[in-house]
């Protein structure tokens, strides 16, 4: 992937934003975070027909920058005991211990993890987030079958599901019908989560985030949009 920087000025406002290119895209796409705007577009696409989207978007811009500048920041991390960390909707109390095989587990309302010697914090959010990954590994494929079974889904062949850490998004579903999930969803209710997987089912049927994308979310889920705000209590991330 090519990545360029780029600089656009609208009345009184400077945007600023990083354009990265991909063979395997095939549309252009903005994407927009606390501190910064990326556009990623099909290697083809002439820059002339990128800045002309970028620009009839501007607005929009704008509008989604200032709406998250609004809502309130996840607060750093430090990874040490006594910290809350999230699993399953539920807030656990993390507890470290020094001594004893490498392990992280749940007792009652914490999260336990030990190890031989002192774990700094970059080796401490290292280790939960590797749990976090497994836990995601163990729980997302009942819910992938679960929607696969529905009549609406059935049809279409199996996703192929994939499980990583996305800085922005709760999942996504490629070209190719494979369904992404973020790990760190694991820390959201089952409710949430369903949500996000009934979404990602959605675009088998309806590529975009048409009307009709949107209602038939509404058909199979009516309190989604109850659901999605509590996923932005939890972090902030988006689903495409």
């Amino acid at each position: 992937m090519i990545q360029e920087q780029y600089q656009i000025n609208y009345q009184n406002h400077q945007i600023d934003f990083s354009l990265v290119r991909s063979t395997k895209r095939r549309t252009v796409v903005i994407q927009i975070y606390y501190d910064k705007v990326v556009v990623r577009a099909p290697k083809l696409v002439s820059l002339r027909d990128i800045h002309a989207f970028v620009k009839a978007k501007l607005a929009w811009i704008i509008k989604q920058r200032e709406k998250i500048m609004a809502l309130p920041k996840v607060p750093t991390l430090t990874y040490q005991t006594g910290e809350i960390h999230y699993f399953l909707g539920k807030a656990y109390t993390l507890k470290l211990f020094v001594g004893g095989a490498h392990q992280v587990k749940l007792v009652r309302d914490t999260i336990q993890i030990s190890a031989p010697t002192k774990l700094t914090a970059k080796q401490v959010a290292a280790k939960l987030n590797r749990w976090y990954h497994s836990q995601s590994e163990e729980a997302f494929p009942a819910y992938i079958a679960k929607w696969h079974e529905h009549p609406y889904f059935h049809h279409k062949p199996y996703p192929n599901l994939s499980i990583r850490r996305m800085r922005s998004r709760w999942g996504s579903l490629s070209q190719q019908g494979e369904i992404t999930l973020n790990s760190h969803l694991i820390k959201a209710s089952s409710a949430c989560i369903d949500y996000v997987v009934l979404h990602e089912f959605c675009h088998l049927l309806h590529f975009n985030h048409s009307p009709a994308f949107y209602r038939l979310v509404a058909e199979l889920m009516p309190d989604w949009k109850m659901r999605k705000q509590a996923l932005k209590q939890l972090i902030t991330g988006s689903i495409d």
